[in-house]
């Protein structure tokens, strides 16, 4: 009986994974941009996939946020963002889960929850709801060597597939 169990979780997750990343049932956004020849999107463009709108508004290297200071040999990667919902419906997100920062080496990087600004993006209740045809703002914080470069955020819109992998994702060059 446990061996038919396993099959039929796995099939629900599957299924609420892909319809999370299912067609939009809003309006169709305006200004989305076209990944570069790399498949990767710059700070500032927008990029849709799924029922999301991602905008890597900025880039900050910190040495310091909220008078936290980073583990040594490390600096803080700050960055704004703004995640829009162009469904019809609320949707669920969870930064912490679906934001992922990359080095040049492949090496990740996941968002410093401990010195985070609480805001839009990041509040003690994960994941976040996003409110139909609204948007979600701020900024959010990873610890990165100081010695690596190439920093891109991968974004994998279904919260459940980004527990296992990074899927299918937007890319954007941090540089």
């Amino acid at each position: 009986m446990r061996h038919l169990l396993l099959p039929s979780v796995l099939s629900l997750l599957l299924t609420t994974a892909l319809v999370a990343c299912g067609d939009p049932t809003g309006p169709v956004p305006t200004g989305i941009a076209t990944p570069g020849s790399n498949g990767h999107y710059a700070i500032g463009e927008q990029a849709q996939i799924g029922t999301y709108i991602l905008t890597v508004n900025r880039v900050l290297n910190q040495t310091d946020v909220q008078g936290v200071a980073p583990a040594s040999g490390m600096i803080f990667l700050v960055l704004d963002l703004t995640i829009q919902n162009i469904d019809t419906n609320n949707v669920r997100m969870s930064p912490a889960a679906q934001l992922v920062v990359k080095d040049s080496t492949g090496a990740e990087y996941d968002m410093d929850g401990d010195v985070t600004p609480t805001t839009d993006l990041t509040t003690s209740s994960l994941p976040n709801t996003i409110p139909a045809e609204g948007a979600i703002h701020g900024e959010i914080a990873f610890q990165v060597p100081t010695s690596a470069h190439g920093f891109q955020l991968l974004f994998n819109p279904s919260f459940l597939l980004s527990l296992f992998n990074h899927g299918n994702q937007l890319t954007f060059d941090l540089q």
